[in-house]
């Protein structure tokens, strides 16, 4: 049987009564019920959708994705390419799940995060080459913002560092003042406006992190890494998250000679450890963690104000808290600090021989009690002596609740099932509501028949059919 390409989907779960039946979920334990599936919103048509970054607000939610042939959100307005090359779009729905406005863009400009503000509107992140994002078209290669009205899509401003070799705009989150916090790897000399210029000579060895304020001005910025001419020393950025006292928390892997935030660490050519490093809202250095193993790649950190969590992929083994952690294939890991950068514990989840997996993001819930993971992969997991997964090449979703206090799994559900294949699986938090978002969603039958998930804040449903 052929395999084609159906649409995304975009799914939000809300507080409820409702009772769901599941059809063969997995769980560890038990978690409150009382919640219920608010909608799942497939996205796209017959070409291909792929989204890229979620953010769940208080009243909309807003995405941002690639797409070509026919971007498609079932709002009775499609929009077609004139051309077969991906582009980019940036996109609202209601709390309900109804569309309220997108936007597509032809050209070299692609989003790679987005955030919202406090008064509710949006801000995306990504790279441009004389492209329009909404505002015209503005000349220059390099990273940018662009600020769109919540309400309509209304390009409101946009930003633009162009260098040489400044390679986008990698993470971007708000502050509770309205001010933005951006970071990514670069090299050259650039100038973030307000007097904050930074410069680097090393091509793949600098990051900065920067604070902006609502207007995208720079109030300040640092620059982690090592960036004299000729360092053989690289650093990368994995993901970034602010926590409500504004607080902003950086995470990723570096290699041989690095400063992070007022610190050097040299390991030598040949390890790859992983690091994270948390400042305050203006930009001082609070705290900084290095794992000198190589092995351990962080795919995501989420900030609270009493803890953060840091999410990824272990091929070696490690220690943290303490305690030992062998790794015989690969694992899932998660890594819990204190809010003053203390080790709490650590968790790993093995896979068996021949999976492959690939870690999506890690939430907080508001409460700071419970720790929400995403991964997909093909083959098995083990979690608490329970297997999760099946033979064969197709990819599921993986869904964790880890206590916060011990890192033991609460619940871990598959969704997917064995005739189509769920990818690049990512959560976002609401005031109320988790929202999850699935891309490249490749199956053999049509979603009519084969409705692949929904999830709800404190209990998970696969499989569900109608």
């Amino acid at each position: 049987m052929s395999t084609r390409r159906v649409p995304a989907f975009f799914a939000l779960l809300a507080c409820g009564q409702t009772s769901i039946e599941t059809t063969s979920a997995q769980s560890v334990g038990e978690l409150p019920p009382a919640f219920r599936v608010a909608w799942v919103k497939p996205i796209g048509s017959a070409g291909a959708q792929s989204l890229t970054a979620i953010f769940a607000g208080r009243t909309r939610a807003f995405l941002t994705g690639t797409w070509d042939t026919t971007l498609d959100f079932h709002d009775g307005d499609p929009r077609t390419a004139g051309d077969s090359n991906a582009h980019a779009f940036i996109a609202a729905s209601d709390v309900n799940g109804q569309p309220l406005w997108h936007r597509g863009f032809s050209g070299q400009v692609g989003f790679e995060h987005v955030t919202g503000t406090p008064d509710e509107d949006v801000v995306a992140s990504g790279s441009s080459i004389d492209a329009d994002a909404g505002c015209g078209v503005i000349p220059g290669t390099g990273g940018f913002l662009a600020k769109y009205a919540g309400a309509s899509g209304l390009c409101l401003w946009m930003r633009l560092w162009p260098t040489t070799r400044f390679y986008g705009i990698a993470a971007v989150s708000s502050q509770p003042d309205g001010g933005l916090v951006v970071a990514g790897q670069f090299s050259g000399t650039v100038d973030l406006g307000g007097g904050e210029v930074i410069e680097s000579q090393n091509e793949f060895g600098t990051i900065y992190v920067a604070g902006l304020d609502s207007r995208g001005h720079g109030r300040w910025a640092r620059v982690l890494g090592e960036p004299s001419a000729g360092s053989t020393s690289t650093i990368s950025v994995a993901d970034m998250s602010t926590d409500e006292e504004g607080n902003v928390y950086i995470t990723g892997t570096f290699g041989h000679r690095v400063d992070l935030g007022g610190k050097i660490y040299d390991f030598g050519v040949g390890p790859i450890p992983a690091y994270a490093v948390a400042f305050d809202s203006q930009g001082m250095t609070r705290w900084r963690y290095v794992n000198p193993h190589s092995g351990l790649a962080p795919t995501s950190i989420h900030g609270h104000a009493h803890r953060v969590a840091v999410y990824g992929i272990a091929t070696q083994a490690f220690q943290f808290a303490g305690r030992d952690f062998p790794v015989a294939q690969s694992a899932l890991f998660t890594l819990d600090f204190g809010s003053d950068g203390h080790e709490r514990w650590g968790r790993t989840f093995e896979t068996t021989s021949g999976t492959s997996v690939f870690p999506g993001n890690i939430v907080i819930d508001d409460g700071g009690k419970l720790n929400f993971a995403a991964a997909f992969f093909s083959g098995a997991i083990d979690i608490d002596g329970t297997s999760f997964g099946a033979s064969g090449p197709t990819e599921h979703a993986l869904l964790t609740v880890l206590d916060s206090d011990s890192g033991s799994a609460l619940r871990a559900n598959i969704l997917g099932d064995d005739g189509a294949d769920l990818q690049n699986v990512r959560l976002s938090f609401g005031p109320t509501t988790l929202r999850l978002f699935g891309g490249d969603l490749i199956g053999t039958s049509h979603m009519g028949n084969r409705l692949l998930t929904a999830v709800g804040r404190d209990a998970f449903y696969s499989n569900l059919t109608h």
